[in-house]
């Protein structure tokens, strides 16, 4: 009877954006990397042929293994590349609680950062490429945008399925 199409899919999910400060003045490819402790574990590399992706793609730090170049045991969506904004944006339920971030520059140049811990849902932070150091946003703003965000969208949500059941609005004013 509805029309409508639904998603089980639909909620929250896990994402972390990067905006870099002092990027390479080069290509570069930019991952996270997370600790996969399976030693047989070979990804869903998909392979090219380009030297940056292969350096990346066989990056291996004591089980730290990138994310979107090798894959995870959960699905990721992300690009090696920068966005039109100049932002990496990786999100779904691959995303790890705790991750590295590695640059693989054309000339061949691997940075990679300390540990990074997800305390929210969604993480935005400046990674400055010169001392791989980085900053997040305070998590009280992380955590209220969150909660206006959901917020706003249960109150449409709620709003058209009053009209549904046609509620009266200006009758329920009056009371």
């Amino acid at each position: 009877l509805c029309s409508v199409t639904a998603f089980a899919d639909m909620g929250s999910k896990p994402r972390v954006q990067i905006t870099l400060k002092n990027p390479p003045q080069e290509k570069y490819y930019l991952d996270l990397l997370h600790q996969y402790d399976n030693p047989d574990y070979s990804g869903n590399t998909v392979w090219v042929d380009d030297p940056m992706f292969t350096v990346l793609a066989n990056y291996n730090d004591d089980g730290w293994v990138p994310a979107l170049a090798q894959g995870t045991s959960m699905p990721i969506w992300g690009e090696l590349t920068p966005d039109e904004n100049g932002r990496h944006i990786f999100g779904y339920f691959g995303v790890p609680d705790e991750f590295k971030i590695i640059i693989v520059t054309e000339s061949g140049q691997i940075k990679v950062s300390d540990v990074i811990k997800r305390k929210t849902m969604e993480v935005a932070l400046t990674l400055d490429c010169t001392d791989m150091s980085y900053t997040t946003q305070p998590m009280w703003i992380a955590v209220v945008v969150q909660f206006f965000t959901t917020w706003s969208i249960t109150l449409v949500i709620e709003f058209v399925i009053m009209l549904l059941f046609f509620f009266k609005i200006k009758d329920n004013f009056k009371h």
